[in-house]
């Protein structure tokens, strides 16, 4: 599973090279990250295939930017729930509970116009932010 992880990374950042601005891509590469870092022998790679991830799901967010011209003429505050979700799940397998928290809401905001094709995930990304608040506070 690790070799052909690291092979589906090589052949999406192939067609990234002769495409740089398809879609989906670097959201198949942050995908392929985690599963290498769901499948490492050593808890020091872990990390390391995470953060990996979270750069590709970033460059997947940057390909399609919210700015003040696209939020004034569609009134979407974020896109992508996609990533989001994956992001604010990598942050809490990190540890990292604002980044998650972050992530959970920008996630709602993308759904709040286009849904998800898992609307089960909104009331859960509700119901993780609340949870992740909670145990900020303890």
């Amino acid at each position: 599973m690790h070799d052909e992880s690291e092979n589906a990374v090589t052949l999406f950042r192939e067609v990234l090279q002769i495409d740089p601005r398809r879609l989906e891509f670097n959201s198949l590469i942050g995908e392929a990250y985690q599963i290498l870092a769901e499948k490492a022998e050593s808890s020091d790679e872990r990390p390391r295939f995470y953060r990996q991830a979270i750069a590709a799901y970033q460059a997947e967010i940057d390909l399609s930017p919210v700015t003040p011209q696209s939020i004034s003429l569609t009134g979407d505050e974020a896109n992508n729930a996609h990533a989001h979700w994956a992001l604010a799940g990598i942050h809490e397998k990190l540890a990292e509970r604002q980044s998650a928290i972050s992530e959970y809401e920008l996630y709602l905001k993308a759904t709040k116009w286009h849904s998800d094709v898992y609307p089960w995930r909104i009331p859960l990304a509700r119901k993780k932010i609340e949870q992740l608040n909670a145990s900020g506070t303890n």
